[in-house]
């Protein structure tokens, strides 16, 4: 997963929805509506590549500097981000999943015991052609990058109409597009 879409589409959906929709959601955009971006780009995870691989302190972080600035001038960072105090708090919660990742491998959130597993694993959205973009989930995301984690378990929101049409006819026939690869995780539950 190397794009996250833009805004995402986790906070309209309820906890086990899965959309198909239609659209341009899934290409890169300048235009201010819905695109992908970068994952690195974004951030959070910017963030964590900048305090995990290149050393840096939260508070030299683009994240850290941008979320202050806001608090300063009032302005909500994020939702879970409304004071200085919420800031310190998680950069802290960040270092514990890094550090607990790090340490014991990615567990999934049902192996964790969380309640409502589903809604809270990395979210991801598959696109048109069958790339697969970030949909929520990016600190958990970025430091699997970071650390260089084969894979980790996530939770389909949103398909492109027309990917979901490639995965109906592959139902049905069993044939695909030739830039598709038949080893696609979206497609390994429907042979």
């Amino acid at each position: 997963i190397e794009y996250a879409v833009h805004p995402g589409f986790g906070g309209s959906l309820g906890a086990h929805k899965t959309l198909i929709k239609p659209g341009n959601w899934d290409r890169i955009r300048s235009d201010g509506k819905r695109r992908t971006v970068s994952l690195f780009q974004k951030d959070v995870p910017a963030a964590i590549r900048q305090r995990y691989l290149e050393g840096h302190n939260w508070e030299e972080t683009d994240f850290y500097q941008n979320a202050r600035d806001s608090l300063m001038n009032n302005k909500r960072y994020a939702s879970r981000i409304t004071s200085i105090s919420d800031l310190y708090d998680r950069c802290e919660i960040i270092d514990k999943l890094y550090r607990s990742i790090k340490k014991e491998g990615y567990r999934s959130q049902k192996g964790l015991r969380e309640l409502f597993p589903a809604r809270k694993e990395v979210q991801v959205a598959i696109g048109r052609d069958g790339e697969i973009l970030l949909d929520e989930g990016q600190h958990r995301l970025a430091i699997s990058k970071i650390l260089s984690l084969r894979s980790i378990p996530v939770r389909i929101m949103v398909r492109h109409e027309e990917w979901q049409e490639i995965r109906c006819e592959y139902a049905n026939t069993g044939l695909l597009p030739n830039y598709v690869n038949k080893n696609h995780p979206d497609l390994s539950n429907l042979e």
